[in-house]
């Protein structure tokens, strides 16, 4: 996440300058100032002085290769065979659903799930790398296979016995299916990552009156640097818009997208495909 710095989603004319220059490498040779403002008034149509994530898309896939039909072929068959697993997947969810539901174990009660939400913490500050805070989103998103934000009984078990390494002498299955029934309320089979992180922060502690007092002055100081860069863009924005250069139109639009996009090739890994949004998060600074 190097230009998309504040997580907002939005980026400003040094930002997208500095993402063009220091992360795609493309010189003014390649890409002069005066093309590189074209683009930018172009892409900041309202002249609001920034950018988002949606429009810098946009920009990205203008020209790009639609797949070839085989390739289209195979998204298709991997689509239908996934669809295909997901089901069969969600009827064992089901299954086991019933399963736990007859086997005469009772939800757990608030008690018991703060009682349980701790040693889940406790656990999971033990397998964390030392050098990380662990972050039970994290550890939700490990066991989401298929990146849907819901994971089935099987998963939150892998979770518990492989991830967090509890053994059943430190929670038992019945309380572990216990806590699975209180989780999954609605008796769909699945919990989502905002139920899991629900439990995660039952009892947690609260931060003491320092670190509140750090976080506050942090946020002031967070607010009023955004406010100064907030202002900062405009200013460019007007300078840009006072050079006497032109908004890119549609033909330049292609063109320079199919610059930046050879750039992005160039400057991403061989092993990893070449990701814009990925690009973009990099520069949003306030992030």
């Amino acid at each position: 996440r190097r230009v998309d710095v504040n997580g907002s989603g939005l980026i400003s004319f040094d930002e997208f300058a500095k993402m063009v220059r220091s992360l795609l490498k493309l010189p003014t040779s390649l890409l002069s100032e005066s093309r590189l403002e074209a683009l930018w008034l172009a892409l900041d149509a309202d002249g609001s002085g920034l950018i988002s994530s949606g429009e810098f898309g946009k920009l990205m896939r203008i020209g790009a290769p639609t797949p070839d039909s085989a390739s289209a072929s195979r998204h298709f068959v991997y689509g239908r065979n996934r669809a295909a697993g997901d089901a069969v997947r969600a009827e064992k969810d089901m299954r086991r659903r019933r399963d736990v539901a007859r086997s005469g174990v009772r939800p757990a009660d608030a008690a018991e799930m703060a009682e349980l939400s701790a040693i889940l913490r406790d656990a999971h500050r033990a397998t964390s790398p030392p050098w990380e805070s662990p972050s039970w989103f994290k550890l939700f998103r490990r066991v989401d296979v298929n990146g849907s934000g819901l994971i089935s009984f099987d998963e939150f078990a892998k979770m518990v016995r492989s991830l967090l390494k509890l053994p059943t002498s430190l929670l038992s299955e019945s309380r572990l299916e216990a806590l699975w029934l209180a989780l999954d309320a609605d008796g769909s089979g699945l919990i989502s990552s905002g139920e899991f992180g629900k439990l995660m922060r039952i009892g947690a502690p609260t931060p003491d009156s320092a670190s509140a007092s750090r976080h506050f002055v942090y946020g002031r100081n967070r607010a009023a640097g955004d406010a100064v860069r907030a202002e900062k863009d405009m200013r460019r924005r007007r300078d840009v818009a006072r050079s006497g250069v032109r908004p890119a139109d549609a033909a330049e639009m292609a063109e320079l997208s199919a610059i930046l996009r050879d750039a992005h090739r160039a400057t991403s890994p061989p092993w990893e495909s070449p990701s814009w949004f990925k690009l973009f998060r990099r520069v949003d600074v306030n992030g």
